[in-house]
């Protein structure tokens, strides 16, 4: 049954990685992108038109911003998915 599992997930056709520009895990400091703190308009066009099921923030969120209503924080890319997450950017 797990050989079967294996060679049947081997098979699964895109690969999706997480840590993608635009998917669920790419705000992990890995080689050091801070794209969470970033204010990237083509992320967020990503974010905005074709979003993961889900994305990870990092603990360090409210240390790095800790003033959320900071023009820092609101521009930054992990302010905008939690603002889309809420519904709270107009998609007209």
């Amino acid at each position: 049954m797990i050989l079967n599992l294996k060679k049947i997930w081997g098979d699964v056709h895109p690969f999706i990685n997480s840590e993608d520009y635009g998917q669920s895990h790419c705000f992990a400091l890995i080689a050091n992108r801070k794209l969470m703190e970033y204010d990237d308009p083509y992320l967020k066009h990503i974010f905005y038109h074709n979003p993961p099921y889900m994305v990870k923030l990092w603990g360090t969120f409210d240390t790095i911003f800790p003033d959320k209503q900071s023009e820092t924080c609101q521009k930054s890319n992990g302010y905008y998915v939690i603002q889309l997450s809420h519904n709270k950017i107009d998609r007209a």
